[in-house]
């Protein structure tokens, strides 16, 4: 089976690896002051805490955190957030297979953008990511944007007076290099129309006239563990 996170094989040394574990890093300032009758003294200190990071599913009560699709449960297992969809809302989500939010009963998995205005505090939308935050199968990028093979959300570069779309280069990785492309279309210019729906997974990272011919409604992913959602 596919192996995750701490799963471990002692008889495959020199031959293989372990599955790796990601990890979040948290570093804690504090301050203290000493206050005599002739000085005050500041002194701060910085503690920092590596935590191993849990998928859904997996147990998040031995030091591990839940990434941002899950939460932790109070049973110590790391379980799907569920959204709102456009007919259910998502603390009465149903589960399927313990951990995941059973969408497929009700109304479809939503996607970014997808809101429901009869679900105040009975669960949140689903977010939208935006240029240069991670993307995934649970969390779509925002309108400007398509989320890449790399699991990053890239803006979607348009045709300018002088530049196809996909031959605009990147500036700062995710963004669009108009700057050295005859500028930054507006609308009207001859750009192709902006798109109103997310753009799809791809292997490279194309213009929005390439991308737009494989354009599909993008999935989402959460992060608000605090919230209260249905176990």
């Amino acid at each position: 089976g596919r192996p995750s996170c701490g799963v471990t094989n002692n008889q495959c040394g020199g031959q293989g690896i372990d599955f790796p574990c990601a990890t979040t890093t948290t570093t804690t300032t504090t301050t203290t002051t000493t206050t005599s009758t002739t000085s005050t003294t500041t002194t701060t200190a910085s503690t920092t805490t590596t935590s191993r990071v849990a998928s859904i599913g997996e147990a998040c009560n031995n030091g591990a955190v839940c990434d941002s699709s899950s939460w932790c449960s109070s049973d110590g297992m790391c379980y799907e957030a569920c959204y709102n969809t456009a007919n259910t809302c998502g603390n009465s989500v149903p589960r399927v297979s313990r951990f995941h939010c059973d969408y497929a009963n009700s109304g479809g998995r939503p996607s970014c953008g997808v809101t429901n205005n009869q679900c105040a505090g009975q669960g949140g939308d689903s977010p939208c990511r935006r240029i240069g935050e991670a993307c995934n199968n649970y969390a779509g990028c925002d309108n400007s944007s398509w989320c890449s093979s790399d699991g990053m959300c890239y803006e979607i570069c348009y045709n300018t007076a002088t530049t196809c779309g996909n031959a605009v280069p990147r500036v700062n990785t995710y963004h669009c290099n108009y700057a050295v492309s005859g500028g930054r279309p507006s609308c009207g210019a001859g750009a192709l129309e902006k798109p109103v729906t997310t753009m799809p997974v791809a292997t490279t990272h194309l213009g929005a006239l390439q991308m737009a011919s494989a354009m599909k409604s993008a999935t989402t992913q959460p992060v608000p563990a605090a919230m209260q959602y249905q176990e």
